[in-house]
């Protein structure tokens, strides 16, 4: 079985390197399915890069730039990359999606996976449960993190100024969170990929539940609920540093977590 992983990295690169490093640790020695993995870039400039490149080379991984120079761009493009991995890649039977952020912990995740979403024909997406969730939240607190949230929103038109555009209340909605997540490449998925995508998206709406907020995956997800498919929690867990390509505050703390976790690969 080819199964496709995909890392998309944008100055995340240090975290990138332990999300390759520890996805190919837990995929070690595991038959009869062939994992390849490739590291999608957005034009990246920070320190860690090219230690990021050397770790493709010697691990066998591809490395490559996106289309979407992040410097030219207004627009979040992880989405739009996540897209042009699927579209691009037909002869996967499996993708598997994983956040720079991600740090496998547990041999045979992808074994794991597999398994459970060939169990089940209505099952589209097989997500890995995220450790201090399940630990700190209760068990499966790792599924539609932050669904039902309030969240304010503004939609403005082209020819309108968004600081001038009336907002309107949501929530934030259901989502399979993309962090490390397992999708059978049907052509249900193929088309929902080409016609819905995976970027964000706003839902306008009086009704202020059905009102809100896609992150990455969302509307997809919600296409794939309308088309009567589930997604489920793996028994799988995975470590999520959680806004590693953001929030300053607490950057120098993951960053050293992050150093830390490398370096049990370098004793081996």
């Amino acid at each position: 079985m080819l199964v496709r992983a995909i890392i998309v990295n944008h100055n995340t690169s240090l975290f990138s390197q332990l999300a390759l490093r520890s996805l190919l640790w837990s995929h070690d020695g595991d038959e009869g399915i062939d994992l390849t993995v490739s590291v999608v870039d957005n034009h990246s400039s920070d320190e860690d890069l090219a230690a990021l490149k050397d770790a493709c080379d010697s691990l066998g991984a591809t490395f490559s730039l996106s289309r979407w120079p992040l410097a030219e761009s207004k627009l979040n493009t992880h989405g739009d990359v996540l897209r042009d991995f699927v579209l691009t890649h037909e002869d996967a039977e499996q993708f598997l999606f994983v956040d720079t952020d991600i740090d496998f912990e547990e041999q045979g995740t992808v074994t794991t996976m597999t398994a459970e979403v060939a169990a089940d024909d209505d099952v589209w997406a097989v997500q890995a449960r995220f450790r201090w969730a399940e630990e700190n939240r209760g068990e499966g607190a790792s599924l539609d993190i932050g669904a039902g949230s309030d969240i304010a929103l503004k939609v403005g038109r082209a020819s309108a100024r968004l600081d001038e555009t009336k907002g309107f209340d949501g929530t934030i909605q259901r989502r399979c969170h993309p962090g490390a997540t397992l999708c059978p490449n049907s052509p249900l998925f193929r088309r929902v990929a080409e016609h819905v995508g995976f970027s964000t998206a706003a839902r306008v709406s009086a009704d202020t539940q059905h009102a809100g907020f896609f992150d990455t995956f969302g509307l997809a997800s919600a296409a794939m609920t309308a088309a009567g498919k589930r997604y489920v929690l793996s028994r799988a867990t995975v470590h999520h540093f959680f806004t590693a390509s953001y929030d300053d505050e607490y950057a120098a703390k993951r960053k050293a977590d992050c150093v830390e976790r490398l370096e049990r690969f370098e004793r081996r």
